[in-house]
């Protein structure tokens, strides 16, 4: 079902529809400050500004945790899916993805899947063929774990030490290279291109009241089966832990 979410995107719907869609979701950002992404992505929708970027945060600096690696290591196609149907959505121009230095694997894996989506019309002047127009780049940022935040990662990509800027302005005013952007976890937009090609209302059905969905977890240590496990919100770290990983 590659690339289906962003053909109905394209093909079939509005950019507030897709919006819309993406706030029924309850999609909620996986970072960590589980803000609604639906709302995020509304606030960039609503600059003017020409050019606008989707910023993609793969820094993952903290110890034992894999899963944003991992996803671009085994399918960067989803996580490129869900960029440019947040572009699409937000009316931006431009997507960049943020991988710590070192990361050989998903570094060379996103490269070449964006090289086999220029080959194919996937990205830049007329995606998929319409009047779209959108571009994605790889950049690599240094080992500083602070980096990980939204606006020291927007300082490192611009060649910077990579220190928290003051806010306000928010990154949906003034962003990387002082454009209007959004900053995403990989794990939050590679749920897009399913939330696109199902609904919304699929996604909300899967969790609790407040954390719609599902999570990715890393599991390492005393166990039987180290690895990741997707499980939907609300399951008990009792049940993964003795009942899916020993």
């Amino acid at each position: 079902g590659g690339y289906e979410g962003l053909d109905k995107a394209l093909s079939d719907m509005t950019r507030g529809e897709v919006l819309q869609e993406v706030k029924d979701s309850g999609l909620r950002g996986r970072g960590g400050a589980a803000f609604p992404t639906g709302v995020k992505w509304g606030f960039l929708a609503g600059n003017q500004s020409p050019v606008k970027y989707i910023l993609c945060n793969c820094e993952e600096g903290d110890p034992g945790a894999f899963n944003d690696k991992t996803i671009l290591d085994a399918d960067p196609f989803t996580l490129i899916e869900g960029c440019i149907s947040a572009g699409f959505a937000a009316g931006a121009s431009n997507g960049i993805v943020f991988i710590r230095h070192g990361n050989d694997s998903p570094i060379d894996r996103t490269r070449a899947a964006l090289r086999a989506c220029y080959a194919n019309g996937i990205l830049g002047r007329r995606v998929m063929g319409t009047d779209f127009a959108f571009d994605i780049e790889v950049s690599l940022v240094g080992e500083s774990y602070v980096a990980g935040e939204e606006t020291a990662l927007m300082e490192a990509v611009e060649g910077k030490r990579a220190m928290p800027r003051f806010r306000p302005p928010f990154p949906a005013a003034y962003g990387v290279w002082g454009k209007p952007s959004n900053i995403n976890n990989i794990k939050t937009i590679a749920y897009v291109p399913e939330i696109i090609s199902r609904g919304g209302e699929w996604f909300a059905g899967i969790g609790t009241e407040g954390s719609k969905g599902t999570a990715i977890l890393c599991l390492s240590g005393n166990i039987v089966l180290p690895g990741m496990v997707e499980v939907p919100m609300g399951i008990t770290l009792r049940e993964v832990i003795y009942d899916m990983v020993g």
